[in-house]
This record gives C-alpha cells, sequence and structure tokens, in this order.
C-alpha cells in the first residue's frame, strides 16, 4: 500500500469530479478522519485529484501516485494538539474548500435545507395524486432565523430530510443540477449531538422555495431575476468565510464565481416564495406545483465525465493550480507542490 493510500478517503461529486483526501503528514489524519467519518466516506479506486490535508507550520510529507498531476493544498489552520476546542471549524474549513473547487464549473453552497419527496412511500391526500407520481429533490432556502429545521422536522412522509441547513448544488456535463446534503456544523460546536450526512448521495434539484414566515401557508412563484436575487443573498451566509484576508481581486474573483453560478441557476430551476406557519401543512403546499415541474434527470450522473481544469496562467507562462489555504481563505500561487520523483517543470 502506497502512502497516499494509508488514511486516504475519496469523495465523488454528481459534476463529475471525484476527490482523494489525505493528510499530508500525522497531525492532519484526525482532521481527515473526522471529515471522512461526518460525511460518510471510504476510500474508492477510481481516477481523481488529491486534496492534500495540512496544519499550521507543516508542509506535506506524502507520496503521491506519479500520475496524480499536481494536487490542491488545503491548510486547516492549528491541528487539534494546539487548538482542540477549534477542531470542528479545522474540519469544516476543509468541507469549505472542497466546495469552493466546484464554483468554477458552477456550483455553490447554498443556505438551504435538503427534502426529497418519496411518492411510493405513502398515497398522496391530494385529489390528483400529488407531487406528480416521481420523487423530487427541493431546497428550502433561507437566513438562519426563518425556520429551515424546524420545517425539516416537521415534513411527514413521504417526505424525507436530507439535510437542514447547507446544501451543495453542482452542474453536471448535461447541465443538470444536483444537489448534495451537507454538514449542519453548528451541530459541533461545545456540547452538540454531531451526526453524519451521506453527502455522495446527490439528488436531481427540481424546484427551490425561499422561506418566509407567515400566518398563513401559501405560494407564489418567483420570476428568474427575483430568484437570483435570492440566490445571491443566500450564498454569502454559507460561503461568506472564503472572503476573510483576501485582497481586492481575489475577493472580486469569489464574488463573480458566486454571481455566474446564481446567474446560471436562477432561470434554470424554478422558484417560489414559500410561506410558512407555525403549525400549518406546508408540505402540501409544495405537492400542489410539483406536477407542474419539468421532470427531473434519474439516471445517475456522469461520474465518469472529468472535471475542468482548476488552473490559472501566472506571470512565467506556467499553468498551476490553485492552493486552497483555508487558514486565510485565499489562494496562494506560490506552492507547486509535486511528488518527489516528479520533477518540477520549468517555464518556456
Amino acid at each position: 500500500m502506497s502512502e497516499a493510500a494509508r488514511g486516504r478517503l475519496t469523495l465523488t461529486l454528481a459534476d463529475g469530479s471525484a476527490w482523494h483526501i489525505v493528510p499530508g503528514h500525522d497531525e492532519a489524519r484526525p482532521v481527515v478522519q473526522a471529515l471522512g467519518k461526518i460525511m460518510q466516506l471510504k476510500p474508492l479506486d477510481r481516477s481523481g485529484r488529491f486534496l492534500v490535508v495540512v496544519t499550521r507550520g507543516h508542509d506535506p510529507a506524502v507520496v503521491l501516485p506519479a500520475d496524480s498531476g499536481v494536487p490542491v493544498i488545503c491548510d486547516v489552520g492549528a491541528g487539534e494538539e494546539i487548538a482542540p476546542d477549534l477542531f470542528p471549524i479545522q474540519v469544516s474549513r476543509l468541507a469549505l474548500a472542497i466546495a469552493r473547487q466546484t464554483q468554477p464549473r458552477g456550483g455553490m453552497l447554498l443556505h438551504g435545507a435538503l427534502a426529497e419527496y418519496i411518492p411510493h412511500l405513502i398515497p398522496s391526500p391530494l385529489p390528483d395524486g400529488g407531487g406528480g407520481g416521481v420523487r423530487s429533490a427541493v431546497l428550502l432556502v433561507g437566513p438562519g432565523t426563518v425556520g429551515k429545521t424546524t420545517a425539516s422536522n416537521r415534513l411527514p412522509p413521504p417526505w424525507r430530510s436530507l439535510c437542514d441547513d447547507t446544501t451543495l448544488i453542482v452542474r453536471d456535463a448535461r447541465r443538470q443540477y444536483w444537489a448534495h446534503p451537507w454538514p449542519t456544523w453548528s451541530r459541533f460546536y461545545g456540547n452538540g449531538p454531531g451526526g453524519g450526512w451521506d453527502v455522495q448521495r446527490a439528488v436531481p434539484l427540481r424546484a427551490i422555495f425561499f422561506l418566509r414566515q407567515d400566518p398563513v401557508d401559501r405560494i407564489e412563484p418567483l420570476t428568474a431575476g427575483e430568484a437570483l436575487a435570492g440566490l445571491a443573498e443566500s450564498v454569502p451566509q454559507v460561503a461568506g468565510s472564503m472572503m476573510i484576508h483576501l485582497d481586492e481581486a481575489e475577493e472580486r474573483a469569489i464574488r463573480q464565481e458566486w454571481l455566474a453560478s446564481a446567474s446560471a441557476l436562477a432561470p434554470a430551476i424554478p422558484a417560489y416564495r414559500l410561506h410558512i406557519s407555525l403549525t400549518g401543512a406546508f408540505w402540501q403546499e409544495i405537492e400542489r406545483v410539483l406536477p407542474d415541474l419539468p421532470a427531473p434527470t434519474l439516471s445517475a450522473a456522469p461520474l465518469s465525465t472529468p472535471a475542468e481544469d482548476f488552473s490559472c496562467l501566472t506571470d512565467h507562462g506556467l499553468r498551476i493550480p490553485f492552493t486552497f489555504h483555508a487558514s486565510r481563505f485565499t489562494f496562494d500561487v506560490r506552492r507547486l507542490y509535486r511528488p518527489k520523483h516528479e520533477p518540477h517543470p520549468t517555464p518556456a
């Protein structure tokens, strides 16, 4: 077994990308192990890009396969041995680094709960059968005070809550949008209950519902412009930490990615304003509009589709990838890490 194989975990996303997450040294191993437990990850023998995890003050000391290409180096800050109380933050930074890599291909984190409608679990009480008779995944978007967790906990069969706070949206080569459930990191702070999420269980996204508290449950369709405004407000609520310590140019690049991803998603997926009460059956309002939505793509995502290049062009003409340093939430092109047996390329 190679050094890179020990402790390696694989995360496969529905946009066609796959990440082999490896600790760059012993102190980083607990971070990778914790992420694997939370996201229910295992090692897989397939093509993918390596993400090497290091803690503050350490350089990667792992030998990667000769054909692995240039990895992304994720510095998650002080290790558990230095700051045990901050350990959940280090793990969430690693997850944020992964989400960041989806943005050039139209992906984004949204502050929304993910729910799936599975009609065969129980007959719908609606006269027309409700839901259109197909499995449907919907996103319940809103800030932390709107009641996403409460709404998720109230969903009855045939609804199933996949996550209650944050969802990763990705787009595949067919321009189909998929939703990955994402951990609720607040559950790991203090004496929180923790938890686990099957983040690789992507579901086709059928509709987005922007939540608003109201005495009466009702629903209203939104224009693409209104949906774009809601998405633009939602992304920074969960991905805003990417902006910490960035210079003006880097900050502008991140915002441009957010805007580009939201601008593509808004006209592609139907959006609604969902007014929810504390005791009403708001899910029936969703079920009434599901039959009118475009049918989702039910086949598996083309996971063999190669991910797009993340690289940039330096002043010397050498193409090297962005390196994500989560401790500073910035992109550092100074470090070009390659396996010891692979020489550094020389600029033309």
